[in-house]
């Protein structure tokens, strides 16, 4: 039963879920919430049971994590980690840190105070997120550099066509179509490099003999 969606989706979810808690059966109950793609529910059912590495797991492959980041980063700036765990965590956090596009995701004034007041983090954690945050921007912006050179490149290219058409006549052919060979008639499409086709001979604005 609780592997049918379809029988799921004519049940109340948190009536079914308040019985197996009464149960303990958290098994069952994760796995409602898997079945029916309540991930927030599931989230912070987890949580609740401090199932860290599947909430992490959740996280980093969920397109949410705007909700979910906050989230469990909140519980935990909160919640008492033993040095034993801490060490996991460290390591889970920054897992999830390098899997996240701020901006898309998060922006970093959302995340940098949640990260602060989680005590237990280690510097080094905090300061591979920064690290990484500098790379990936100066990434981006290599890549703007390399774009508004190329449309530069392609500006300079178009105005260059300008002048050559302003300072000399260009003849087009006025017989026959360069598609089929037959007169041409209306409509007619005449371009820039001197070839010209039948409306229906020429299936895109770049000319097929230029092209090829």
């Amino acid at each position: 039963f609780i592997e049918d969606p379809k029988l799921l989706g004519h049940c109340n979810i948190g009536y079914l879920v308040s019985l197996l808690n009464l149960s303990k059966a958290s098994y069952l109950i994760k796995n409602i919430y898997r079945v029916t793609k309540e991930e927030v529910a599931l989230t912070q059912f987890l949580i609740k049971e401090e199932s860290w590495d599947e909430v992490f797991e959740i996280i980093i492959n969920s397109e949410r994590k705007s909700k979910l980041v906050p989230m469990v980063l909140h519980k935990l700036s909160v919640t008492r980690v033993e040095s034993a765990l801490s060490v996991r965590l460290n390591y889970l956090i920054k897992k999830l840190l390098s899997k996240i596009d701020l901006g898309t995701d998060l922006n970093v004034k959302q995340i940098i105070p949640l990260l602060r007041r989680c005590k237990f983090l280690e510097m080094k954690t905090i300061r591979d997120f920064f690290k990484n945050l500098l790379l990936r921007e100066k990434d981006i912006e290599a890549q703007l550099m390399k774009k508004n050179e190329e449309l530069i490149k392609d500006h300079e290219g178009r105005m260059a066509v300008v002048g050559r058409l302003e300072s000399k006549t260009c003849v087009f052919q006025p017989n026959n179509c360069f598609g089929c060979q037959l007169r041409l008639s209306n409509p007619s499409v005449y371009l820039l490099c001197g070839h010209s086709y039948h409306s229906s001979c020429l299936d895109r604005i770049e000319c097929p003999l230029c092209v090829a």
